[in-house]
């Protein structure tokens, strides 16, 4: 009678998916039921990618950290200094504190802990020397975290107490022979990072790196704030430029009004670039300029001050990745080493990535040259370009180009950036999904929706899984930065309180590299995971080399060409019958696909179903999770004959079964094991 009664929900449950459903699919929905009382098991190896080592990994284009103790995990018998120790001069009475701090961190088990209680007070602390080359070029980084400060909690607001990275070049005798900062917001933060390309003086020989805090509240804000400055994961590494690739050289392609740019270099001819702002103004003007690439130049005039020329707009952020941008100007003759502007690239999170000063020489004298310099962009958020003259003598800037040198895996970009991943306690676990007889077990599922999300029918497959199913959206936004995902949750607690994650043509790398470590964690601790593709999708979206991709039982194909199959004529799917719980699913009426990804089925993954020849759904384990993988896309016009997948009759079935394997639904409401786990 039990089981009767089980069949008979069941069935009602799928009327009210499915209106006007056949007898015989209700039939086979029956059996389906019924056979879920039958001990099923289907074995996954675990991915080999799961066993992948988290540590850093080779950059050829940057050093080792040259940094002592950089992390300060080396400390003292005391356990309060880091050994090395770092110098900070400190004022008696002062109530100043430099020390190590085994409670705040971003990585390891340390930071180091800078505390200024009173106002009228300042310190600087400095790491010990640091072998350099002379003219070389380093990558300066430094995670910090601050709390004080000043009453508002946002960062611009000035109450009297700032905070620098700072670093100073020294000769063989260590006398300082040049300096730069690296400037911290003026409110409090949690962990962030901030990073800078450096070059050496030609004498240089040694460096230090430190932090500097200064507390002058009471005089700005009439009363004290105490401050606190943590430091953590301080990096100074030798960078080689890499050489400009073939691709990137020479005049930029004539491209017809309307037409589509198949370049990877962004140009951008500020003369005539309506999209500039500022230009026309006291500082810019625009000539006509035979020399130039497009016969037209901005130009500087003479003895106007400093000054704005151009400000490009608020470009959509790029992938992360190393940059270069080289600006073709020409400027007169060199009186003296005075630049005569510069131009910066900025971005919103990370804050300036790059100042490119231009400076008169006899070699450039009255005729274009470029002047180039490399940059880093880490995360999903705008970024800019500012052309600046400092208004003493006339020069032009005829074009302004970028390009990408190196597009960062997220393996990579944590060995540059140790700890911008985020921090996870170690003893959150997933919110697991069982159902047992005739208990009130509500269901709880997100899903990243892109664009055509509805055409996979996400929300009859997640309430087919459970009457009482609760599922909350997160929506791909596009903005001034670029795509954002409104309502994503900030607290990886949160996101593991549901049973089900879903990744719908999502481009992740507008995913911020804590989020994508969320999920990799998530899949990792025993989360379920299902990817669908679309025109964001794998290859498409930047999964190749992503933390998500490790936890996949699919490789992406690295480039865009090969990745997404167009079939026009449709290609029917198969269901693997060596799979007991997909036993049920008819594909006798030949659904078609029309469009799919070609990937890599990794060691360990398992095919589904397939259209023709090629994985349509692959499904495996990656550490106690499981992960699924829909390859095809609900796209394409069907012929008078055709049906395609996602309007074929048992589509909900057999999406429903790939996910109830994937929550490891080892029970059905009878109690009988289902799904393998």
């Amino acid at each position: 009678m039990v089981k009767q009664m089980t069949t008979l929900k069941s069935l009602h449950a799928k009327s009210q998916r499915r209106t006007g459903a056949k007898t015989v699919l209700k039939a086979r929905r029956a059996f389906a039921s019924l056979r879920l009382c039958v001990r099923l098991q289907l074995s996954f190896v675990v991915l080999a990618s799961a066993a992948r080592a988290d540590g850093p990994v080779s950059i050829p284009w940057l050093g080792e950290n040259l940094v002592p103790n950089a992390g300060f995990e080396e400390v003292t018998d005391n356990g309060r200094s880091p050994n090395p120790p770092w110098t900070a001069p400190i004022a008696p009475d002062s109530g100043i504190t430099v020390s190590t701090d085994s409670t705040v961190y971003i990585k390891g088990q340390h930071s180091l802990k800078v505390f200024v209680p009173k106002s009228d007070t300042n310190v600087s602390a400095s790491s010990p020397l640091i072998p350099v080359e002379p003219d070389a070029t380093y990558l300066f980084s430094i995670a910090f975290r601050q709390e004080g400060f000043n009453a508002s909690g946002k960062p611009s607001d000035y109450a009297g107490v700032s905070s620098y990275a700072a670093g100073q070049w020294l000769d063989i005798a260590q006398k300082q022979v040049g300096s730069f900062i690296v400037q911290f917001p003026y409110g409090p933060s949690q962990w962030d990072l901030r990073d800078a390309f450096k070059q050496a003086p030609a004498n240089a020989r040694w460096a230090r790196v430190g932090v500097t805090v200064l507390n002058n509240s009471q005089k700005q804000m009439g009363k004290t704030i105490p401050s606190t400055v943590w430091v953590d994961a301080v990096q100074l590494r030798k960078y080689v430029p890499p050489a400009t690739p073939h691709w990137a050289k020479g005049e930029t392609t004539r491209v017809v009004e309307g037409g589509m740019q198949d370049t990877r270099v962004l140009s951008y001819f500020v003369g005539s670039d309506d999209s500039f702002n500022m230009r026309g103004g006291t500082w810019s003007h625009t000539v006509n300029d035979p020399q130039a690439e497009r016969g037209a130049a901005l130009q500087a005039p003479a003895n106007v001050g400093q000054g704005y020329m151009a400000h490009s707009p608020y470009f959509p952020a790029l992938p992360p990745g190393l940059y270069r941008v080289r600006a073709r100007v020409k400027m007169p003759a060199a009186k003296d080493s005075a630049p005569v502007g510069f131009l910066d690239v900025d971005s919103q999170r990370a804050g300036l990535r790059q100042l490119l000063r231009f400076v008169p020489s006899p070699e450039r004298s009255d005729k274009y040259t470029d002047c180039e310099a490399d940059f880093i962009l880490r995360d999903s958020s705008w970024w800019s370009l500012r052309l600046v003259t400092y208004g003493k003598e006339p020069w032009s800037v005829d074009s302004l180009k970028v390009f990408c040198l190196h597009e960062f895996e997220d393996r990579q970009l944590l060995s540059i950036y140790p700890g911008s991943e985020g921090e996870l306690p170690s003893d959150l676990k997933p919110a697991p999904f069982k159902q047992v007889q005739w208990e009130h077990v509500p269901m709880k599922g997100l899903v990243v929706a892109g664009f055509g999300y509805d055409r996979f029918r996400i929300a009859d497959v997640f309430h087919a899984m459970q009457l009482d199913a609760r599922m909350k959206a997160v929506w791909c936004k596009n903005g001034m930065g670029g795509m954002s995902f409104v309502g994503f949750p900030e607290d990886p607690r949160e996101l593991f309180q549901y049973s089900i994650l879903y990744l719908c043509n999502v481009n992740v790398r507008c995913l911020a590299l804590k989020y994508k470590n969320a999920i990799h964690e998530y899949v990792k601790r025993g989360g379920a995971l299902i990817v669908l593709g679309g025109h964001q999708g794998y290859e498409r979206g930047g999964w190749r080399g992503s933390l998500i991709e490790e936890t996949m039982p699919v490789a992406a194909t690295p480039a865009l060409h090969g990745g997404l199959i167009h079939l026009p004529n449709g290609q029917p799917l198969t269901v693997n019958r060596e799979i007991p719980w997909l036993g049920a699913i008819s594909t006798a009426s030949s659904p078609l696909t029309y469009y799919l990804h070609s990937v890599t089925v990794k060691p360990g993954g398992q095919v589904l179903a397939q259209a023709g020849d090629k994985p349509f759904i692959v499904a495996g384990e990656y550490g106690e999770g499981r992960v699924v993988c829909i390859l095809g896309v609900p796209w394409g016009e069907p012929g008078e004959q055709g049906t395609p997948f996602w309007e074929w009759d048992d589509w909900v079935d057999l999406f429903r079964e790939v996910c109830w394997w994937a929550v490891k639904n080892t029970t059905d409401v009878d109690g009988d094991n289902a799904h393998g786990g």
